[in-house]
């Protein structure tokens, strides 16, 4: 009898192993089916990435030129906006819209060239206004300032806040609205659906195209190869237990 219970206990711990097993398999193969898709888009937005696919033709010329010659005419080019603003993949199509063309000037350290190529320069100071200290934080609807979902290096700060710093997202255009003829007079507001409205009352509506895209796809290439990392942690966890 001793010898049949104890026999029983050992399938029984058998079985139990066989299920655990047959599932870490599953997980493993999904995990797996995952990690080849994010590798699969990685690829995709790479490629996207290193042709420059978005920028204006003349842009993609001035960022080549910088690159090649660094100590001829574009030598203080610092990269176009989107390079040097960080957004999460939620917040980006709105930071997006909120900059507009803007995503794709090229940003200089110093003076910069005349023609049909939209340039920043570093060595701007804007001066503050009224407009700059207006906190529509604690009103209904409001998301935050979008200068607030900017992530970049601190030499880079001023430049998030003189481009976004007066624009706020919101809920709704309803939200935008109220705002625009209350408290917000003068400030700019993108919805959570991508409306723009100005400050004087211009409203966009519609899907952005091309370039505007830039900050989004980059974002999405961030938290592509971020999401990488833990999938192939999970697989090696999964595989140290199957060690065991």
């Amino acid at each position: 009898a001793s010898c049949q219970s104890t026999l029983n206990s050992a399938e029984q711990r058998l079985t139990h192993v066989r299920r655990e097993l047959t599932r870490t398999d599953k997980q493993d193969r999904q995990v797996e089916g995952r990690l080849a898709r994010t590798h699969e888009r990685i690829a995709v937005l790479t490629e996207l990435e290193q042709r420059l696919e978005g920028l204006d033709s003349g842009v993609q010329e001035v960022l080549r030129l910088a690159r090649e010659v660094p100590d001829g005419p574009f030598g203080e080019v610092l990269g176009v906006v989107a390079d040097l603003f960080h957004v999460d993949v939620d917040s980006a199509p709105l930071v997006e819209v909120a900059l507009g063309e803007r995503a794709q000037f090229v940003v200089l350290g110093a003076l910069g060239v005349a023609g049909r190529v939209g340039f920043l320069r570093l060595d701007v100071r804007m001066p503050l206004t009224a407009l700059d200290h207006v906190d529509l934080s604690a009103e209904a609807g409001v998301m935050g300032r979008a200068d607030g979902f900017v992530e970049t290096a601190a030499e880079y700060e001023l430049l998030v806040r003189r481009l976004v710093g007066r624009t706020w997202l919101v809920d709704r255009l309803s939200t935008a609205l109220r705002l625009s003829q209350t408290s917000g007079r003068g400030l700019e507001f993108v919805t959570s659906d991508g409306e723009f409205l100005s400050a004087d009352g211009t409203l966009i509506v519609g899907q952005a195209r091309g370039a505007l895209g830039m900050l989004s796809r980059r974002s999405e290439l961030r938290a592509c190869r971020e999401q990488t990392g833990v999938l192939e942690k999970q697989l090696e966890h999964h595989s140290s237990l199957h060690g065991r």
